[in-house]
């Protein structure tokens, strides 16, 4: 009985958790890494290829979004005695 009534807090610390890692790998990659979406964001800035580089940024949100959508979408499905 506890895990479903638990259930609505784990899926909403995964969601938040996703969010923040997504946050948290362009934040590394910014500073540390010399591959990755964030060196190319840097490279394509100090380059000034800006569409080059909001392109990257947006190719992140997308890939955020879509990975937050499916996570909603997953909660909804589990959730289903909740709405």
């Amino acid at each position: 009985v506890v895990l479903p009534s638990a259930l609505p807090m784990i899926l909403a610390g995964i969601r938040y958790g996703l969010s923040r890692a997504f946050v948290g790998l362009i934040v590394a990659e910014l500073l540390l890494s010399p591959f990755g979406l964030g060196r190319l964001i840097m490279t394509a800035r100090s380059m000034f290829e800006h569409d080059r580089m909001f392109a990257t940024v947006l190719w992140t949100l997308l890939l955020a979004g879509a990975a937050l959508a499916a996570l909603a979408r997953l909660e909804a499905r589990l959730l289903r005695w909740r709405a």
